[in-house]
């Protein structure tokens, strides 16, 4: 996900003050990918506030729980459409993971 400067807007052919963010990476089976949401997609606004960086985005995914459905307006094929995207659960990794020390149980 990145922010929409002039040169990324004019590398996607779209006029030098456009804003929103653009989707630079949808990772397979997830929400956004069941959602149909795709890379190169911009986001202009989410449940109707307008977002123009990644934190916006981050911000507004964090404030909801899992199941809960945002609105999306995005810019595809240069034309505004509407899309709902479910949250899902947030994928566990290796740096989300927490490390146990020696004793430590599954319980603590």
């Amino acid at each position: 996900m990145g922010s929409i400067d002039e040169t990324v807007a004019k590398s996607l052919g779209l006029p030098a003050s456009t804003s929103g963010v653009y989707i630079s990476k949808v990772i397979h089976d997830s929400p956004a990918a069941k959602s149909e949401l795709q890379r190169g997609i911009l986001s202009k606004k989410i449940d109707g506030k307008n977002v123009t960086e990644s934190k916006d985005v981050q911000d507004i995914v964090r404030s909801h729980k899992v199941n809960d459905i945002l609105h999306v307006m995005v810019l595809r094929d240069n034309a505004l459409k509407a899309m709902a995207v479910t949250i899902g659960q947030y994928p566990v990794t290796q740096k989300t993971m927490t490390t146990r020390g020696p004793g430590d149980s599954e319980d603590d």
